[in-house]
């Protein structure tokens, strides 16, 4: 959607709308940082954080990484399957939508 303004942009004010390309290659780089650098965090905290404010045990706290990749992994293939045969807009909402309200739901319910 920011392809054509901000080719015009790099076109108007460095004379060349190549180097959309380069902006591109940043922001992905950004993006590929960001996505392991939340999922090395969450890995890295999760079992701390259940301890502290669930009082969990030890050694249950720390299976909760191996629980996320359990259940990460047939998410993602599933997922990719999916989206191979559905258009992306669509299994967007279909999986935004209960997303927001699972979020909402766990909000609410750890605030009590």
């Amino acid at each position: 959607m920011v392809g054509p303004p901000l080719a015009a942009v790099l076109a108007s004010q460095f004379g060349d709308w190549k180097l959309l390309y380069v902006a591109f290659g940043v922001v992905s780089v950004l993006s590929i940082f960001l996505v392991v650098g939340i999922d090395v965090g969450f890995n890295s905290n999760s079992g701390q954080f259940l301890m502290k404010q669930f009082g969990i045990a030890p050694d249950t706290a720390t299976m909760v990484r191996s629980v996320n990749f359990f259940g990460r992994l047939p998410g993602t293939l599933t997922g990719a399957v999916i989206l191979t045969s559905i258009s992306s807009h669509k299994l967007f909402i279909w999986t935004s939508v209960p997303g927001i309200i699972t979020f909402g739901v766990s909000v609410y319910t750890l605030k009590k």
